[in-house]
C-alpha cells in the first residue's frame, strides 16, 4: 500500500509542477504546499465567479476538486499521510471539502442543479465519513442543499435541510469556531423561504435574528449590503415604503465598488429598487433601474454562453428569465396608463431582439468552421459529439432498460459541447449589439415588423391584514404585448391584449374545433387578428415574430366575419423566429440540387414490404403513442406521397435541377443524414410529437419524422428509422434555401415562451435551414399534393418564395375552400 501511495504522490508532484508553470500554485523553497494550492485554486475560482466568468471559475474549481479527491483517498486509507515534504491532517480536510461546495455553488448560480446536487451530496457523504456526529463541519452541505431546493422551488424540502442544519448547530461540540457564522446564514435562508411561503410574521422573526447574528460575524461589505436589501424588501412587501427606501439606499452605499459584474447582492438591490419605484408609480426611474439590471444579465450571457453546452445555456437563462419577465410585466402594466413612453418601448424591443429565441444553438455553425479547418482534434470531437447525439435518441426509442447508458451519454454530450464551444471560440464573431432602429431601416414602404411578447401579470400589492399570501409573485393572468415598427418611425408603437387567458383557453379551443370539424369560424378573427390589423394602418407586408398561443395558430386562415375575406387575402404575412432575422444574409447557392423522400417502407423484410392502410385495425397516428412503445405501433401507408414526390421531381428536372428521389426502402434515415450542399430538401412522411408522459425527456427527442425500416429494427442496426428533431440538428443544411416537411403536424412541439416551438422546426433551423414549410394539423393527401406542386411551379418560375406559397394557397382554395385543406401549412423564414 505504501509503495502505491509513493507512486501516486510522485505522479501528483509531477502534475503540480506542470500547474506551477501556469502560476496556479505556490513554490516554497522547493516545498510544494498542496493545502495552499487547493485554497489558491478555490480563491481564483471565487474571483472568476464574481467577475461573471463561469467557465474560468469552473476550470479552477474542478482542479481543486481533483486534489481533494486524491487527499481524501489517502485519509480514508491511513487517517493521516506524511510523505516527503507533503503533510495532510484530518483537521485540514475542511478546506479541501469546500472545493466540492464552491463548485456546487457555481453550478447552482449557473442553474445546473443536477451537477450542484451531486457535489453537495458528495460533500455530505465525505464530511459524514470524516467528521464526528457532533462536528461543526458536518453542517455546510445541509445549508447548500437547502439553497438548491429553494432555487428549484421546493420550499418544503428546503426547510427540511435548513432545520436539520439548525439542529446540527445546536448539537455541535466543536471548539474554536464562531457558530453565528452559520446561524446568520440559516436565519437568512429561513427568512427567504418564509417570504416565498407567505409567512410574513415568521419572516420578520428570522429577519430580526439574522441581523442580530450578523453583528457578531464581522461580515464583508457585500454581505452587509445583501442584508440591508433583505430588510428593504421586507418593508416593501409589507407596505412600509419609507423604510424600504431608507434601507435600499443604505444597501447601495455598502455595496463595494469591486463587487464584480455578477454580484448577487447588486442584482437583488437593483430588483428591489425597481420594485420600489414601480410601487411608487415612478415609471421612468423604474425603467432605468430595470435597464441596468438587464444590461448586467446581457453581459453575463455574452461572457458565458459561447463556452456553455446547450443544457447549461438553457438552465442559466431560466434563472435570468424571471427578471426579464418581471420587466415585461412592468411594461404591460405601464401601458395601462400611458401609450407614449418611447424610451420604455425602445428598451423592451431591444431586450426582445437580444433574448427572443436566444437558446437557438449555433453549435452547427461552429461545426462547419471546424470541419473546414485543419484542427484534427476538434474535428474528431465533432464526430464524437454527433455520434453521441444519434445514439442517445436511438436508446430512448429502442432500449427501455438503457437509463444508465442514457445518463452517461447526456454527460458526455454536455462535456463535448462545452469543449467544442470553448476551444472553437476563436472562430466565433463577437456578439453584435442589435437595436430596433436597424430592423426599422430594413423595412420598405408598406412593410411592418411585429414582436409579440407573452407575459404574466405581477402582483406587487403590499401585504395587509386581509391579504396574507401571494404578494410579489407572478399571477395566472396572461397578457400579450405587441410591438410594431414601420419605416421612418421614431420609436416603436405598442398595444396590449389583456385577454390572454381566453386566447389560450376557450378561443384556441374554438379555433381548433373549427379546423378539425371544418366549420365556419366567426370568432377567431376578432380575437386574434383584428387588434393587430387596426394598428397596422396601410401596411401590407408583415414580418411577424410570434410567442405563446400565436405559435399554435395559422393567422392566415382566420376569416373576417364582416367581409368574408381571410387574413391571407388582406396582407402578406411572413413568419420569423425573431424580427432580427431580417438582418440575416440569405443562403447563396447555385448548384440547383434537391433531395425528395416519400412513401417510406416502414416495415422491411428484406425483399418484400408490408404496407398497411389507414383503415387497418390497430393503425394510429404516430403522435398517439408514448415514447417507449412508439416503434410497436402500426404506421399507415402514405401512397399519396409517392405521387407527390415524383411530380415535384419532374417539375424540378424541367427547370434543370438535379433531383434525387428516395422512395420505399430507399427513404432511410441513413440516407437523409448523408445530405450535403443541397438547396431543397422535401420529406413526405409521418411526423409526430409525443407527450412527455412524466418521463422528463427532452422535447427535441420527442419530436420527429418516421422513415423506412422503423419496424424492422435489429440489435445491430445503426439507425432506427426515426429522425428526431434532436438528430436533425446534425443535418448539413447551411446551403439550403428550403426544407419542406410534407407530413402531419410537423410544426408541433413544446411551446416555450420567448423561445418558440421545440420540435422539428427548431432542429432544422439549428441545422441551417433558411425557410421551412411545415404543418400544424393532419393534412389531406390530395390537397397537399396539389398545394406542393403549385408552390414549386410558382417558386421555380422566379416568384419570391413567400409570394409563391401564397399563390399556391389561393389556387388550392378554388377547389378546396375550407381552411382545413389550404391552411395546414406555414412557411417560416425570411
Amino acid at each position: 500500500m505504501k509503495k502505491r501511495c509513493v507512486i501516486i504522490i510522485t505522479a501528483l508532484i509531477v502534475f503540480c509542477n506542470t500547474i506551477a508553470k501556469s502560476q496556479e500554485m505556490f513554490l516554497y523553497s522547493g516545498k510544494i504546499n498542496l493545502n495552499q494550492l487547493i485554497i489558491l485554486l478555490s480563491e481564483k475560482g471565487d474571483s472568476a465567479m464574481n467577475a461573471g466568468n463561469f467557465i474560468l471559475a469552473e476550470r479552477y474549481l474542478n482542479k481543486a476538486c481533483i486534489y481533494t479527491d486524491t487527499l481524501i483517498l489517502y485519509l480514508n486509507s491511513a487517517g493521516e499521510i506524511r510523505y516527503s515534504k507533503i503533510s495532510f491532517s484530518r483537521k485540514k480536510i475542511q478546506n479541501y471539502v469546500f472545493s466540492y461546495e464552491k463548485l456546487g455553488i457555481l453550478y447552482m448560480m449557473a442553474g445546473n442543479l443536477k451537477k450542484a446536487e451531486e457535489l453537495f451530496n458528495k460533500s455530505l457523504k465525505q464530511r459524514q465519513s470524516i467528521f464526528g456526529v457532533r462536528s461543526f463541519f458536518r453542517i455546510y452541505p445541509y445549508l447548500h442543499l437547502g439553497q438548491l431546493y429553494f432555487q428549484a422551488g421546493d420550499f418544503d424540502k428546503a426547510l427540511e435541510y435548513f432545520s436539520e442544519g439548525s439542529s446540527l448547530i445546536d448539537r455541535a461540540t466543536t471548539t474554536g469556531f464562531n457558530f453565528d457564522v452559520l446561524r446568520y446564514q440559516l436565519y437568512g435562508l429561513h427568512f427567504e423561504t418564509s417570504l416565498k411561503k407567505g409567512r410574513w410574521k415568521e419572516a420578520r422573526k428570522y429577519l430580526q435574528r439574522y441581523f442580530y447574528s450578523l453583528n457578531t460575524v464581522n461580515p464583508a461589505y457585500e454581505q452587509v449590503a445583501a442584508a440591508l436589501e433583505m430588510k428593504s424588501r421586507y418593508f416593501l412587501i409589507t407596505g412600509d415604503l419609507e423604510q424600504a427606501a431608507l434601507y435600499i439606499d443604505r444597501a447601495e452605499k455598502k455595496l463595494p465598488r469591486n463587487h464584480g459584474i455578477f454580484s448577487q447582492a447588486e442584482i437583488k438591490i437593483l430588483r428591489t429598487k425597481a420594485l420600489y419605484f414601480w410601487n411608487y408609480n415612478l415609471a421612468d426611474s423604474a425603467s432605468l433601474v430595470f435597464e441596468k439590471l438587464l444590461n448586467i444579465y446581457e453581459r453575463n450571457i455574452k461572457n458565458n454562453f459561447p463556452s456553455m453546452s446547450e443544457y447549461e445555456r438553457e438552465q442559466f437563462y431560466l434563472i435570468l428569465k424571471a427578471d426579464f419577465d418581471l420587466f415585461n410585466s412592468f411594461v404591460a402594466e405601464e401601458l395601462r396608463t400611458t401609450k407614449n413612453n418611447s424610451r420604455l418601448l425602445e428598451i423592451l424591443y431591444n431586450t426582445q431582439l437580444f433574448t427572443k429565441a436566444l437558446l437557438l444553438n449555433e453549435i452547427t455553425k461552429v461545426k462547419r468552421n471546424i470541419l473546414a479547418s485543419d484542427d484534427k482534434n476538434l474535428i474528431m470531437k465533432i464526430h464524437e459529439w454527433e455520434q453521441a447525439k444519434d445514439r442517445i435518441a436511438y436508446l430512448y426509442y429502442n432500449n427501455k432498460k438503457a437509463q444508465d447508458d442514457i445518463d452517461l451519454l447526456e454527460k458526455k454530450i454536455n462535456s463535448l459541447e462545452k469543449e467544442i464551444n470553448e476551444k472553437s471560440s476563436f472562430l466565433r464573431k463577437s456578439n453584435e449589439e442589435i437595436r430596433w432602429q436597424q430592423i426599422r431601416d430594413t423595412l420598405k414602404e408598406g412593410e411592418a415588423a411585429i414582436e409579440i411578447i407573452r407575459t404574466k401579470s405581477f402582483n406587487h400589492t403590499p401585504v395587509t391584514d386581509r391579504i396574507q399570501r401571494n404578494s410579489f409573485v407572478f399571477t395566472d393572468s396572461v397578457n400579450y404585448i405587441f410591438l410594431i415598427i414601420r419605416p421612418g418611425m421614431k420609436a416603436p408603437e405598442s398595444f396590449i391584449l389583456r385577454t390572454g387567458n381566453n386566447l389560450e383557453g376557450k378561443y384556441l379551443s374554438y379555433y381548433r374545433n373549427s379546423i378539425r370539424h371544418r366549420i365556419s369560424d366567426n370568432i377567431s378573427y376578432d380575437q386574434f387578428w383584428k387588434p393587430m390589423k387596426d394598428k397596422l394602418k396601410s401596411s401590407s407586408q408583415i414580418y411577424l415574430s410570434a410567442d405563446g398561443v400565436y405559435n399554435q395558430i395559422n393567422l392566415n386562415v382566420l376569416q373576417n366575419p364582416e367581409s368574408g375575406q381571410y387574413v391571407l387575402d388582406e396582407v402578406n404575412l411572413v413568419f420569423v423566429t425573431n424580427t432580427k432575422d431580417l438582418l440575416l444574409q440569405k443562403n447563396v447557392t447555385a448548384n440547383s440540387t434537391a433531395r425528395l423522400y416519400g412513401r417510406p417502407s416502414y416495415f422491411q423484410t428484406g425483399k418484400q414490404d408490408v404496407i398497411r392502410s389507414a383503415d387497418d385495425p390497430g393503425v394510429s397516428a404516430p403522435g398517439d403513442a408514448t415514447l417507449p412503445d412508439f416503434t410497436q405501433q402500426k404506421f399507415a401507408d402514405l401512397p399519396g406521397t409517392e405521387k407527390e414526390v415524383e411530380s415535384i421531381a419532374d417539375i424540378l428536372i424541367s427547370y434543370h435541377w438535379k433531383a434525387g428521389v428516395f422512395l420505399f426502402e430507399a427513404a432511410t434515415e441513413e440516407s437523409l443524414k448523408s445530405i450535403h450542399s443541397i438547396e431543397v430538401l422535401h420529406i413526405a412522411t409521418h411526423g409526430f410529437f409525443l407527450a412527455d408522459g412524466g418521463q422528463q425527456v427532452n422535447s427535441m427527442i420527442r419530436s420527429g419524422i418516421v422513415l423506412s425500416g422503423v419496424k424492422s429494427l435489429t440489435d445491430d442496426s445503426s439507425e432506427d428509422g426515426i429522425l428526431t428533431a434532436y438528430e436533425a440538428t446534425n443535418l448539413s443544411l447551411d446551403s439550403s434555401q428550403l426544407v419542406v416537411l410534407s407530413a402531419c403536424e410537423t410544426g408541433l412541439g413544446e411551446i416555450k415562451n420567448g423561445e418558440g416551438v421545440y420540435g422539428l422546426q427548431r432542429g432544422l433551423k439549428v441545422a441551417g435551414a433558411e425557410n421551412i414549410l411545415m404543418s400544424l394539423w393532419k393534412v389531406d393527401d390530395e390537397a397537399t399534393m396539389q398545394l406542393m406542386i403549385d408552390f414549386y411551379k410558382s417558386w421555380l418560375s422566379g416568384t419570391e418564395i413567400h409570394a409563391a406559397f401564397k399563390q399556391a394557397q389561393l389556387s388550392l382554395r378554388k377547389n378546396f375552400q375550407n381552411p382545413f385543406y389550404w391552411g395546414a401549412f406555414i412557411l417560416s423564414g425570411k
